[in-house]
């Protein structure tokens, strides 16, 4: 997947879970699962 094929939202956090996992609510309505890495970006997974 190239760079511009990237899609980007904004969300807030709605749980925290284990594991360093979180529920994210978007700005659309929809919840995702993230996981943060040590770099302090969010890896998500839909």
């Amino acid at each position: 997947m190239a760079k511009e094929d990237l899609i980007k939202q904004d969300g807030v956090v709605a749980e925290a879970l284990s594991n360093a996992n979180f529920k994210v609510q978007l700005e659309n309505g929809h919840i995702i699962l993230a996981s943060s890495t040590d770099t302090s970006k969010f890896k998500t997974t839909i």
